[in-house]
């Protein structure tokens, strides 16, 4: 592997991404270049420690670039390929008909590691979209267990790891918690990353390389906690507690059981279950007499 075939990044990389800069055509020659410098990036680091993630690079379309203003551009990886066609079927069972329609990229608005270039620097970190409705619900239910998300901020907040442009050590984790759920249940952008300013001595150092392999690193076990998988899947334990709950409810008693009732008016009567709902209240027949009653005062026979 011939890590010098990466030439990294120089101050003009970013200046080029400034809000008057990024909306004129004049600049896509130069932004063409960057991007083939992160996707030159993107084959080292996958063959490098990456290679069980399948990586995509953003579309270097001019003409997309030239109708709109183009402030950042990101080298991005995403999950495995079985991995991929589990939470797109989890996605569409999320979105509408009209959302498939409006949007040709809703199954690819999800979590990733990625390399973003901005007018302030180079940030190297876990992303993810407003729209990536499995993550964002499983963010939400994994984290709204205390100990789960004290394991989060203990994760986070050891390695000069900025938090939405905030950095995370200038924050007690109450402030965290609450600035992090709120950006959850708002769906606005949710990122962990290392910022690499563009005036910053390592974007000059021939270790760049090394010191973007490192932030990856550091940044993968973050990715692995809070992005949706088949090892991380906490709507699919929510299900599973809820059914749980349900069942107690309902104390084994099913459709078309034969019981007797323990207690009450109807004690010592026997019928048949013709239905239990959820919360565990059963309708049976009684010599042809239907009755509502709490399955927990029913025994089958």
């Amino acid at each position: 592997m011939l890590l010098d075939s990466f030439e990294g990044f120089i101050k003009g990389d970013f200046d080029i991404y400034d809000s008057q800069k990024a909306k004129l055509p004049f600049y896509n020659s130069k932004r063409f270049l960057v991007y083939k410098k992160l996707e030159n990036l993107g084959e080292i680091l996958h063959k490098d420690f990456l290679n069980s993630f399948d990586f995509e690079v953003s579309n270097p379309s001019l003409t997309v670039w030239n109708h709109n203003s183009v402030e950042e551009q990101i080298l991005y990886f995403i999950r495995k390929g079985s991995e991929q066609k589990k939470i797109e079927t989890l996605i569409s069972n999320e979105i509408s008909l009209q959302q498939k329609f409006e949007d040709s990229n809703i199954y690819n608005t999800h979590s990733v590691l990625g390399v973003k270039v901005t007018f302030t620097g180079l940030q190297v970190g876990f992303f993810t979209h407003p729209n990536s409705v499995v993550d964002y619900k499983n963010i939400l239910e994994k984290l709204s267990y205390k100990n789960l998300f004290q394991n989060l901020y203990k994760l986070v907040s050891i390695d000069n790891f900025y938090y939405n442009n905030q950095l995370i050590l200038d924050l007690d984790e109450d402030s965290f918690e609450k600035l992090l759920k709120d950006d959850l249940k708002n769906r606005k952008y949710i990122s962990f990353y290392h910022l690499y300013s563009k005036d910053s001595e390592f974007l000059l150092e021939t270790s760049l390389y090394d010191k973007i392999k490192s932030a990856f690193q550091s940044v993968l076990p973050i990715y692995n906690y809070l992005a949706w998988s088949s090892l991380n899947d906490h709507l699919k334990l929510k299900e599973s507690l809820k059914e749980s709950v349900i069942q107690e409810k309902r104390g084994g008693i099913v459709q078309g059981d034969s019981v007797k009732v323990l207690s009450g008016f109807f004690e010592g009567k026997k019928g048949d279950v013709l239905s239990v709902s959820n919360s565990g209240v059963a309708s049976i027949s009684i010599d042809g007499v239907r009755i509502k009653i709490n399955a927990s005062e029913l025994t089958k026979i």
